[in-house]
């Protein structure tokens, strides 16, 4: 059963950690022990960027394009900190852009009855949009939810590192779920 959370104040502006602390009770949700987990203020450089290291490696969605409409299919992937786009071209050639989630302007989702296509925006995209063409509809919709979610966390500086994987995605597509969806 799926749950629709409306969180808009009469300002009609967004009240983000309600909006998770609700999602997190209302489904159980857990947050990761967080014994060694998070650096602490003490911490040396070299142990911060480990622990950004290991945090930004886990994958939480990846997609391919549909084989048969692409002869080369491109990639999308997004982990905790940016979204990697490979364009391939030709066998063993690719051309690969990976911006931070936080540098995204926009995202737009565009789905048919069985293929979508997801369109970004991004001031360090070169033509400053970039559309990955022929996924599948459900796929679209996943990215599209899961990158407005991060997009809402980071505008709200809201910390989901000590938050674990399958629990951080999620909240997050709950989060970037529109009223239409």
């Amino acid at each position: 059963m799926k749950h629709t959370y409306r969180f808009w104040d009469s300002n009609n502006s967004l009240d983000a950690v309600m909006a998770i602390n609700k999602v997190v009770r209302r489904r159980g949700l857990r947050r990761k022990r967080t014994e060694n987990l998070a650096p602490t203020i003490e911490s040396t450089p070299e142990e911060k960027l480990l622990f950004t290291t290991t945090e930004s490696q886990e994958t939480l969605l990846t997609a391919d394009t549909i084989a048969p409409f692409t002869f080369f299919r491109d990639t999308i992937h997004i982990d905790r900190e940016k979204l990697t786009i490979v364009h391939r071209s030709s066998f063993r050639t690719a051309d690969i852009m990976s911006v931070q989630i936080r540098d995204i302007l926009s995202v737009q989702g565009k789905v048919g009855p069985l293929f979508g296509s997801l369109v970004l925006s991004s001031k360090y995209f070169i033509n400053s949009i970039q559309t990955i063409n022929y996924l599948r509809r459900s796929d679209v919709l996943k990215f599209q939810r899961l990158i407005q979610g991060s997009l809402i966390a980071h505008n709200e500086n809201i910390n989901c590192s000590g938050i674990e994987k399958e629990q951080l995605v999620t909240l997050l597509s709950d989060l970037g779920q529109g009223a239409t969806a």
